[in-house]
């Protein structure tokens, strides 16, 4: 063992991340941070990217006003679909949703 580490931190077992932080975590942080981790994160030949969650047919199954696919539209460019993507899926342009994409961003 490298002397530096003797005492080190990681060198200890923690049953939580709170335990390795020394530090209490709320409700709502414990939910962010159990969030963060279902996310999967994978290289692509371009650099690191968010695997998608679910496949764009669940993001607009249930859409039946402007508003909800408009919001739907939002949720799927969220969880790393492109705006192409999405554009095909739809039979848009994907000048239009760019534009929703704006539109939604302003509200």
């Amino acid at each position: 063992m490298i002397p530096c580490a003797k005492n080190s931190k990681l060198k200890k077992d923690f049953v939580n991340i709170s335990d390795f932080l020394e530090s209490q975590f709320s409700d709502e942080d414990i939910k962010q941070v159990n969030e963060i981790k279902k996310l999967q994160i994978v290289e692509s030949e371009y650099g690191y990217k968010k695997l998608k969650s679910i496949p764009l047919q669940e993001h607009f199954k249930d859409v039946e006003t402007m508003q909800e696919r408009n919001i739907a539209v939002m949720t799927a460019l969220d969880d790393g679909y492109k705006q192409a993507e999405i554009a095909l899926f739809l039979g848009f342009s994907e000048t239009t949703i760019s534009k929703i994409k704006r539109k939604m961003n302003a509200i």
